[in-house]
C-alpha cells in the first residue's frame, strides 16, 4: 500500500522520530531508507519555506487539531498542501503525527487565472459604464425630443450589448473582424446577396478593440439605413480592408463605401455619429477616419496602427483593393 500511494506522507512517532515514509514524501525531503528512526527535523527539505515545522509539530499533540498550510518548493515550480493530522492509539491517545503533502499546484493556477479574471471583469464593467456614460450625456445633448433620443441612445446600447456577447462568446479571445462587422449588418445582408460584401483578409480583434470597432460600424450602419445606401432597396455597402504601409508604419486599411443609394448631400454639419466614431477610433485603437461625401455615397477610411495589443494578423495578410 505504501509503495502504490502517490501521496507524500511521512509517519512521526511522539519524538517526532521518523517511522515510516511512502515513496512520494521523497519528493519533499531528501529521505533515504535509513532515515528510518531519525527526527524529521535533521532532513534536509526540498521546500522553501518550513519555518515553524517543529513548533507547528508540537501543537498538534497539545491541541489534537490538524494544522494545514500552503508550502512552496524551493524553486518555486510545485506547491503543496501540507497537513499535519494527530493519530491515536489505542486509548484514543495522541501516538504521532501524520505528514502529508498534497500537489495543488493546479489548483494554485487556477486561483490566479480566476482573480486575473475577475480584475479584468472588473476593468471591462468600468470601462463599459464609462462609454454608456458618455454616450448618454453625448447623445441626450444632440437630439431634439425624448423619443428620438430614447431611439438613438438604445440602438448603441443594444449594439454594445450584442458586441459584449459577441466577446464573451469567444470566451474573452480574440474575436474575427467580419463576425464583428456583421454585428450591425447580418439583418441587411439577410435581404439580398450582395447587399453587404464584405472583402479581406482574416483579422482577429482583443476585446476592448472589438467593443470600440463594434461602435464604429453601428454608427456607419445605423446612418446607411435612415440616409445613405440601405434607405433604398438597389442600396449596397462595400467593406474592404488589408494591410498597407502608413505614416508611421504597417497599418490596417479598412474603407466602407455605398454605392446605389440616394444622392449624397453633405451640408458641411458634424453630428454626434461622427464624433462618437473619432472617439472610439482614437480610444483605444489610436485610429483616425477620413470622410468622403461623393454624390455617388458615402465613403469612410479608417485606418488603425498595427499594434498586437488591439488586434492579429494572418501570416501573409492581404493588401487593400
Amino acid at each position: 500500500m505504501f509503495d502504490a500511494t502517490r501521496v507524500a506522507t511521512i509517519f512521526l512517532d511522539r519524538d517526532l522520530i521518523i517511522r515510516t515514509f511512502t515513496p512520494s514524501a521523497r519528493e519533499v525531503f531528501s529521505l533515504i531508507s535509513t532515515d528510518r528512526g531519525r527526527p524529521l527535523t535533521d532532513i534536509s527539505s526540498k521546500l522553501g519555506d518550513l519555518a515553524g515545522l517543529d513548533r507547528e509539530l508540537r501543537s498538534v499533540f497539545e491541541s489534537g487539531e490538524v494544522v494545514e498550510r500552503r508550502v512552496l518548493r524551493a524553486d518555486d515550480a510545485t506547491t503543496f498542501l501540507m497537513r499535519l493530522l494527530p493519530y491515536r492509539g489505542g486509548r484514543d491517545a495522541i501516538e504521532g503525527v501524520l505528514v502529508t503533502f498534497i500537489d495543488v499546484s493546479t489548483v494554485v493556477q487556477a486561483e490566479a487565472h480566476l482573480r486575473t479574471l475577475v480584475e479584468e471583469l472588473n476593468h471591462r464593467v468600468r470601462n463599459m459604464l464609462t462609454v454608456v456614460g458618455a454616450v448618454a450625456t453625448q447623445t441626450l445633448a444632440r437630439t431634439p425630443n425624448p423619443a428620438h433620443f430614447a431611439e438613438t441612445f438604445l440602438g448603441r446600447i443594444q449594439s454594445m450589448a450584442h458586441a459584449y456577447g459577441l466577446v464573451a462568446g469567444q470566451a474573452w479571445g480574440d474575436v474575427a473582424l467580419r463576425d464583428i462587422l456583421m454585428v450591425d449588418l447580418r439583418e441587411h445582408a439577410e435581404e439580398r446577396a450582395d447587399r453587404i460584401e464584405l472583402d479581406g483578409h482574416p483579422v482577429s480583434f482583443k476585446p476592448s478593440a472589438a467593443i470600440a470597432l463594434n461602435l464604429v460600424i453601428h454608427e456607419l450602419a445605423t446612418n446607411a439605413a435612415k440616409h445613405g445606401a440601405l434607405t433604398t432597396p438597389a442600396g449596397r455597402v462595400l467593406i474592404r480592408w488589408g494591410m498597407r504601409s502608413g505614416k508611421d508604419g504597417q497599418e490596417l486599411a479598412l474603407v466602407w463605401r455605398e454605392i446605389d443609394g440616394p444622392p449624397v448631400e453633405f451640408n458641411g454639419r458634424r453630428g454626434f455619429g461622427i464624433e462618437l466614431i473619432e472617439r472610439q477610433l482614437r480610444t483605444p485603437l489610436n485610429a483616425e477616419a477620413v470622410f468622403d461625401y461623393p454624390s455617388t455615397g458615402l465613403v469612410v477610411r479608417i485606418a488603425i496602427p498595427e499594434n498586437p495589443r488591439m488586434f492579429t494578423l494572418p501570416a501573409e495578410p492581404a493588401r487593400p483593393g
